[in-house]
């Protein structure tokens, strides 16, 4: 079973992915950060991604920046032990940077998000 983090501000969507609390298995499972273009008007481009802990953890992705079209999404990933922060606060704990307004977006949780699939990546 899965514990799902989302988020959405504004025209933009925000998500994370981990696993629950309970069937955490140390060195294997991961925070999944998932971004989403929801704005019918124009282009994003994400230039950072991070946990919001205390020290704050990068997710240092060599696709970024990324530039997202209308409803597209792109994901990247940090081993569960990098992010030291209780499990049942991590869903809000997600943070992306938008270029070129600076904007900053927060996760909140999402639900019925599938415990298993693909990882969106750019083509």
């Amino acid at each position: 079973m899965a514990a799902f983090v989302g988020g959405v501000a504004s025209t933009r969507a925000l998500s994370a992915v981990g696993p629950d609390p309970e069937t955490i298995e140390a060195g294997g499972d991961e925070y999944f950060v998932t971004v989403t273009n929801a704005s019918r008007d124009r282009d994003i481009v994400v230039t950072h991604v991070w946990f919001d802990t205390e020290p704050r953890v990068d997710l240092l992705d060599p696709e970024l920046p990324v530039r997202l079209k209308y409803s597209e999404p792109w994901e990247t990933s940090v081993p569960v032990e990098k992010v030291p922060a209780d499990p049942e606060q991590v869903p809000w704990l997600a943070r992306c940077l938008l270029s070129p307004d600076d904007k900053v977006i927060k996760s909140r949780p999402r639900k019925d998000v599938p415990p298993a699939g693909t990882v969106p990546r750019q083509s």
